[in-house]
């Protein structure tokens, strides 16, 4: 009988560390994936403004050019 039990609270506790472990993975990756996604989103932020900014640097060299060319 000692040995049944012995056994059995062996396997409950290794499956309760085996759920900690998974409870503990999953809030990682949620978090990764949040943390990432705004990354993403930072990212996608900076890329258009540096576009944008080349874009007004662009026409104003165009503008400049056309005021160059009309004089």
């Amino acid at each position: 009988m000692e040995d049944f039990n012995a056994a059995f609270n062996l396997s409950w506790e290794a499956d309760i560390w085996g759920k900690i472990r998974r409870q503990q993975e999953t809030t990682m990756a949620n978090y990764l994936q949040t943390y990432e996604a705004s990354k993403a989103v930072q990212t996608q932020v900076v890329a258009n403004i540096a576009q944008g900014y080349y874009n007004l640097l662009m026409l104003d060299e165009q503008l400049d050019i056309a005021k160059e060319t009309c004089y």
